[in-house]
């Protein structure tokens, strides 16, 4: 199977960027222990503190698809996009 690449853009609602970040920092160590997971990486904007970017590499597809049902993406999802931020994902798979 190919690499899957995924490109999360994160933006944080005004006033509440440190809270984002840390949800962030949160939820990248129980997903970069899930299977097949091959890099998580955060990123933080240079000029806009209220921009993050993860960038993730998972061995396939399946994988990536099985990370979306996990508590803790469900549980970021709920409790800090639904109020305090937006994300935007852009995927990639490999040829």
């Amino acid at each position: 199977m190919a690499e899957f690449i995924v490109v999360a853009r994160i933006l944080a609602e005004p006033g509440h960027e440190a809270h984002v970040r840390a949800e962030i920092e949160r939820l990248a160590a129980p997903t970069r222990q899930e299977p097949g997971c091959l890099r998580y990486d955060i990123y933080r904007h240079e000029q806009d503190a209220r921009a993050s970017l993860i960038y993730e590499v998972w061995e396939s597809v399946d994988h990536w698809r099985r990370h979306l049902a996990t508590e803790h993406l469900q549980a970021f999802k709920q409790n800090t996009l639904s109020s305090h931020a937006t994300m935007s994902v852009d995927k990639f798979p490999q040829d």
